[in-house]
């Protein structure tokens, strides 16, 4: 029914394409409804796979570590003739990133499966900064004790994790591709019903106007 979920660098689309271009005339009131509230539920779910919270390194972390890019997550609707498709982005400072969170990074000393990869030994430090800064992340010695919050063991810790980063990279989150698999489950029946109902009303509206052409 659905052509593939297709990424591309700063959105994915959904494309639905009826193999009838002799409905031209069709009305697809019913079929642009369900395929808004499909899109409006696969936002909703993308949303929430940034949301949630999983077990890292033994400790329970969010997917994510603002609320920047779920907030920012969207969907635009088209339809020409028999072919609608839905468009999935991310809106402002978001779209940046929005593909490396979906698809991850890989790093220089581990693969992630990703189209992008660090190709430097480390990452930028400022974000790692403002990030350490807003989560109120306390610089360790060694021994794991925390330390003075100079300026220089602030610094230091964040040339650490920005190293680190790089060599690992990061895991992707696929949060529109899982959303769409999971949303498809739950309207598919909706999409199969509807679909027949379109179809069946345009053929008998047809066949009537034949016969009426007929004089039948």
């Amino acid at each position: 029914m659905f052509k593939e979920f297709k990424p591309l660098p700063t959105c994915w689309l959904l494309t639905l394409i009826l193999p009838l271009k002799l409905f031209a005339m069709a009305d697809y009131s019913e079929i642009n409804s369900l395929m808004n509230q499909y899109g409006e539920r696969i936002v909703e779910r993308a949303m929430s796979n940034l949301g949630v919270y999983r077990v890292v390194n033994g400790k329970k972390r969010r997917a994510v570590a603002t609320d920047t890019l779920r907030k920012s997550l969207a969907y635009s609707y088209t339809q020409e003739g028999s072919v609608f498709t839905l468009s999935f982005f991310a809106n402002g400072k978001a779209a940046k990133y929005a593909s490396f969170v979906e698809y991850g990074v890989n790093g220089t000393e581990r693969n992630n499966g990703s189209p992008y990869s660090f190709t430097k030994g480390f990452v930028p430090f400022d974000p790692i900064k403002a990030w350490v800064k807003e989560k109120r992340i306390m610089a360790r010695g060694k021994d794991g004790k925390i330390l003075k919050q100079t300026e220089s063991n602030v610094n230091a810790m964040v040339r650490r994790m920005s190293i680190s980063i790089a060599k690992k990279g990061t895991r992707p989150l696929f949060y529109w591709r899982d959303a769409q698999q999971d949303v498809i489950e739950e309207f598919k029946d909706s999409f199969v019903t509807t679909l027949r109902g379109v179809l069946i009303t345009e053929v008998e509206n047809q066949i009537k106007n034949e016969l009426k052409v007929k004089g039948i």
